[in-house]
């Protein structure tokens, strides 16, 4: 979840030209694939340790498996929708605009990421197609199920907002 709150990809802010005067918090996620894509999401700082601790804790049922290190799969369109809620209060708005791969390499130039890292966050954001699935689209929640008692408490994307935002 990290990587919607850098400002590579990110969800980025801007003044709305429609909005009302008391309404400037217009959020645009911005990122090359698909309103429809699949995302998996995990709050990196807090939750990688628990996948470790679970695969350590339980080396029986963890030998030979791999685990698919994510809360859950989620599409542009939620998480603009789970933004938007999470901040009404706030008069947020969010949306996705679907960007070239060479609008998105762009952001990350102007953040200061050099070709070869750009190159390489371009190919695992489209890893994100429907045609292809981070994970090639396995279930995540075969991960949680064998872990459970330990990841009962991972950051799902409103409760990771809340706590960055």
């Amino acid at each position: 979840m990290q990587n919607l709150s850098s400002g590579l990809n990110a969800i980025t802010k801007s003044k709305s030209q429609t909005e009302s005067p008391n309404d400037d918090s217009v959020f645009t996620l911005t990122l090359p694939i698909s309103t429809d894509s699949q995302l998996p999401l995990i709050d990196i700082e807090r939750d990688t340790g628990k996948y470790i601790r679970a695969i350590l804790m339980n080396p029986t049922e963890s030998l030979g498996k791999e685990y698919y290190a994510a809360v859950g799969y989620y599409t542009p369109q939620q998480i603009v929708e789970d933004f938007s809620a999470t901040f009404p209060e706030k008069g947020a708005k969010a949306t996705f605009k679907q960007v070239t791969e060479e609008e998105y390499k762009s952001t990350m130039a102007n953040g200061g990421l050099d070709e070869k890292a750009q190159i390489e966050l371009l190919q695992n954001m489209l890893l994100m197609k429907p045609e292809f699935g981070y994970y090639t689209g396995k279930d995540v929640k075969v991960t949680q199920k064998v872990s459970s008692n330990i990841l009962s408490d991972n950051a799902d994307a409103e409760r990771y907002l809340m706590s960055r935002l």
